[in-house]
């Protein structure tokens, strides 16, 4: 039996490659054949191969049904659905549908069947003309019309009475109670007059219906008289006092508080300290009697909190406080202060290159790791001069070039530089051409005219002025 399962298994697995060897050499030729759609199915385009081998392509969209004119099979009703069918035109589907109820048709008004009356209310009602279907409605029945109210029996001090009022409608009768008056007394008046001793009696009468109406009166309060001392008291015994009503004679007594001691000043008989309590004394002055008392002990007056072990950063520390009045001393631990962090320049900046601020503690110099950039300061250049170009203040940097001497050069001075007032050499003096300097164009100046000598008289003339040289003998 296995040996011919096998073989068959063989005989199927040779065929199944016999065919596909077939198709891998066969080419397929197609014929088109076009299906077409329906109202529920697409259309396609059928490949078909002598080979057996097809494929649809080309699908076209189902056509929906196309429905003709619906035709009423059952009509509706006031109050029941109908029904109406519909057929597709290509493949006779049917569809149907419900028709809403076409609902009551009323006519007319409202006829009142039953009329209302003031103690409950009537009936209206309409009829559908297609179903004869009656729809009815209330009435509001009306309010009683009363008139007004009537005194049936009149009320008096301890009866009450009635009132009563008929309505217009229907003759309904409606009533109310009237409250009882009550009595209207007059005040009190005294038959017997009460004392210290005995109650009295009083009495008042109703003004309406003359009922009388009887009280006790009470006992009236005793009328005392002033205090009189019985006992005087003393320091430390109370006294007695006693007092008498002025009608009955009645005595009322009290004891009177004691005097009390009549202590002078506290005295001190011995000190308190920090820690010891002190001892005080006083006198009574009337007895004699001597009271004493504990003064409180006076509590350790400390100072101010000294370190004696200063708080480090990370470190605790020990402060103490000395009592003012005693030796005693006070000592407690303290916190660490913590690091307080401020910038620090660690690195100066030069005119080109950074410095760097770094964040120590005040108290210790530890760093908390950051840092900060300080920028460079920048070249602080001074002024060029005639024989120096600008140079930085802080470093041998320097800009440009010298501006050299600005030379001016004058008849009269030396050459003159006018930045640096520096000289050379010596004034070259004028060089005058043709009356007027070179250099200066300064005119040169003229030559002083000498003073003339005059002349002499001859003796031809007579003149008769002696001889300012008598000496001179010489002739004419």
């Amino acid at each position: 039996m296995k040996f011919a399962r096998s073989l068959c298994f063989l005989f199927l697995a040779l065929t199944v490659c016999a065919f596909i060897t077939s198709c891998e050499s066969h080419t397929h030729e197609y014929t088109e054949t076009f299906v077409e759609p329906t109202c529920v199915a697409e259309g396609y385009t059928l490949f078909s191969c002598e080979c057996g081998h097809t494929y649809n392509d080309n699908k076209v969209d189902k056509l929906g049904h196309e429905y003709g004119d619906q035709k009423v099979i059952s009509e509706p009703t006031c109050t029941g659905k109908g029904k109406a069918i519909r057929t597709c035109i290509r493949c006779e589907h049917t569809e149907t549908t419900d028709i809403n109820p076409s609902g009551h048709a009323f006519t007319g008004s409202w006829e009142v069947t039953k009329p209302a009356t003031c103690g409950s209310p009537g009936i209206e009602s309409m009829v559908c003309t297609k179903c004869h279907y009656t729809e009815k409605r209330d009435i509001k029945a009306p309010e009683h019309n009363y008139g007004s109210w009537v005194t049936k029996l009149g009320a008096s001090c301890s009866a009450e009475g009635k009132l009563q009022r008929t309505c217009s409608n229907c003759n309904d009768i409606e009533e109310k109670t009237i409250e009882a008056l009550g009595h209207s007394f007059d005040s009190w008046t005294p038959i017997i007059e009460a004392t210290c001793k005995s109650r009295g009696e009083a009495m008042r009468k109703c003004s309406r219906c003359n009922e009388l109406e009887y009280k006790t009166l009470e006992k009236t309060d005793h009328e005392f008289g002033e205090w009189t001392i019985a006992t005087p008291a003393t320091c430390q015994t109370k006294g007695t006092e006693i007092r008498y009503c002025v009608h009955c004679n009645y005595a009322q007594s009290r004891y009177t508080t004691d005097g009390g001691h009549t202590f002078g000043e506290w005295q001190t008989s011995h000190q308190p300290s920090c820690t010891s309590v002190g001892f005080k004394i006083r006198i009574c002055s009337s007895c004699g009697f001597n009271e004493s008392g504990v003064i409180e002990a006076i509590g350790h007056q400390y100072g101010e909190w000294v370190d004696v072990i200063p708080a480090g950063c990370s470190t605790g520390g020990t402060q103490k406080r000395v009592c003012t009045l005693c030796p005693n001393e006070e000592y407690k631990e303290t916190e660490p202060r913590g690091h307080v962090y401020a910038p620090v320049v660690t690195t100066q900046p030069t005119c080109t290159e950074p410095g760097v601020v770094s964040f120590l503690c005040s108290g210790c110099g530890i760093s908390n790791g950051q840092t900060a950039v300080q920028q460079p300061t920048g070249h602080k250049l001074n002024d060029a001069t005639c024989e120096l170009p600008k140079m930085c203040m802080y470093c041998p940097y320097t800009e440009g070039s010298p501006l050299g001497h600005n030379w001016t050069i004058g008849c009269d001075i030396p050459k003159t530089c006018t930045r640096c007032l520096k000289t050379e050499g010596e004034a070259p003096g004028h060089n005058y051409v043709n009356g007027v300097c070179v250099r200066c164009n300064t005119p040169e100046p003229a030559l002083p005219t000498p003073t003339p000598t005059p002349t002499p008289p001859s003796d031809d003339e007579g003149d008769d002025t002696p001889d300012d040289n008598p000496d001179d003998n010489t002739e004419g």
